[in-house]
Formats: structure tokens, sequence, C-alpha cells
């Protein structure tokens, strides 16, 4: 939509309209992390991946788009605009005007869609945390197990030590043979 824009209003790429679609890939990534975020909270809550995925589309719908309509608004200016350097500003003005509009669309629509296809073959944070706890958990009984076991070798060469000093105190005075 962007370089559609850009062809409609007769700019060329350059560094200004290169600069205007990094910030519009900044933008929809924004949107797209917290709407999957938001759906990511209430999976853990224990909602269903298409329950998630519904509500999260509905509470960030107003938020997107005041985000989307805030900065496409202000990109307004710099397409009209005229005087000394209104070529480079329009260059990224029509990149952030049209490419935002259509943004929108796709970060409403496409995102939700993406999540219940991809959330269904990843876990939920909160079974990984039970499973990580679980792991950690297993992990200090070995360290324990191997301490004691490590403490009974070392009484047991304590011990083994003490009958050798007992066999030699007593070879000294002569209780036992040599």
């Amino acid at each position: 939509a962007a370089v559609f824009a850009m062809w409609l209003s007769g700019t060329s790429i350059n560094i200004y309209s290169q600069i205007g679609l990094l910030l519009l890939v900044g933008v929809m990534s924004k949107n797209s992390i917290l709407m999957v975020e938001f759906a990511d909270q209430l999976r853990d809550a224990g909602r269903s991946v298409l329950e998630a995925a519904q509500e999260a589309a509905a509470t960030r719908l107003r938020p997107i788009l005041m985000a989307m309509s805030s900065t496409v608004l202000g990109a307004l200016p710099l397409v009209l605009g005229s005087g000394p350097g209104a070529e480079s500003r329009a260059a990224i003005g029509w990149v952030i005007f049209g490419g935002l509009s259509l943004a929108a669309v796709f970060t409403l629509f496409l995102t939700p869609v993406v999540y219940l296809g991809l959330a269904r073959f990843v876990t939920r944070r909160a079974q990984q945390g039970e499973q990580l706890a679980r792991k950690r958990m297993v992990q200090e009984k070995i360290a324990d197990s191997w301490l004691d076991l490590e403490q009974f070798r070392l009484l047991l060469l304590r011990t083994a030590w003490r009958i050798d000093q007992c066999r030699d105190y007593r070879k000294v005075r002569g209780d036992i043979a040599a």
C-alpha cells in the first residue's frame, strides 16, 4: 500500500521513503505484539485460543485505531506541505499515510487469524511455568540426594581413617601382630 501510494503521488523510493517504511513496519509490529500479548494473557487465564483471539481483537481495536489514525493524520501535513524540503517530507508522508491506512486492516484482521493458526501448537505460558517448576524441583532433589551420597562417602572415609588409626595404635601397643 505504501509503494502504491508513492506511485500514485509520483514520489520515488529514496532515503526518506525508506525511513517511512521502517516506521510503518514498527507501528504494525507494535500493534500486533500488543494484540498477541493480550491474547496470551487471556489464554493463561484459562480461555480457549478462539475466545482469546476474539476478545483480544475486540479489546485492542480502539487503542490500535487511535494510534493508527493519529499517525495517519499526523502525516497529512507532510503530504500537503509546500516550500523548501517539501519533496523529502512528502516522500515520508505518503509512505506513512498510504501504508498505515492498509496496515490497520491487516493488523486488525490478519493478526488474529495468524494467531488462531499458530497458537494451537504452542503451550500456554502458565503450563511452561509449571513444567519449569517441576523440573527445578527434580533438579533440587537430585542435588540433595547427591549431597547425601557425598556426605555418606565422607562419613565412610572418616570411619575407615579412624579404623586405620586404631589399628596403627594397637600395632604400636603390641596388641596386634604386624
